[in-house]
């Protein structure tokens, strides 16, 4: 039997990607490998509704490649930070498997970066389902065993082990008197 080659045909391919996509947000392990070099596709499959304009994907992406080991961003209120932070903090956390401490310069600031990064992992059953407990905003553990946990900004808040990645959101909060 000779087999011809076929012509593109868009639809089947668009079907048998979808078809990939599917199984791929069947099985998280599946789902980190094929997504693991490429954090904002993933989170664009898993949040549609997801927007990185052009200056916080570039900033996501110097982050992701580790370019410098220390970040300051800055920008207007309502410009996208914490939400970056909590993409970021999702990405690195189930794809890097990085210990990650988000520390609000408040509580409730702590709360909103949490509250994105929650979302991700709500957004898909079987990735909820592989984390062993509810995600809590003390600290909510991957099954791989990191961590990524929320706290406000206070001396005994950051004591404890030393995560591998820290995220300080709106410091300007923050009383810094009492963290010294």
């Amino acid at each position: 039997m000779k087999l011809s080659p076929q012509p593109y045909n868009e639809k089947k391919y668009l079907e048998a990607a979808q078809k990939l996509q599917n199984l791929a947000l069947s099985n998280p392990d599946l789902f980190r490998n094929l997504y693991a070099e490429k954090p904002i596709t993933a989170l664009r499959i898993l949040d549609t509704s997801i927007r990185f304009p052009k200056k916080l994907a570039s900033l996501f992406a110097l982050i992701w490649k580790q370019a410098s080991p220390r970040f300051i961003v800055k920008g207007p209120r309502g410009g996208g930070k914490s939400k970056l932070l909590g993409a970021l903090g999702f990405a690195l956390w189930f794809f890097k498997h990085r210990n990650i401490v988000d520390m609000g310069g408040s509580l409730e600031q702590a709360k909103n970066v949490y509250n994105y990064f929650s979302g991700h992992c709500y957004s898909n059953d079987a990735i909820l389902d592989s984390i062993p407990q509810e995600p809590l905003l003390q600290r909510t553990v991957s099954d791989k065993g990191n961590y990524f946990k929320a706290i406000s900004a206070s001396p005994k808040a950051i004591r404890g082990p030393h995560p591998d990645v820290l995220f300080i959101d709106e410091a300007v909060e923050a009383n810094w008197a009492r963290v010294e």
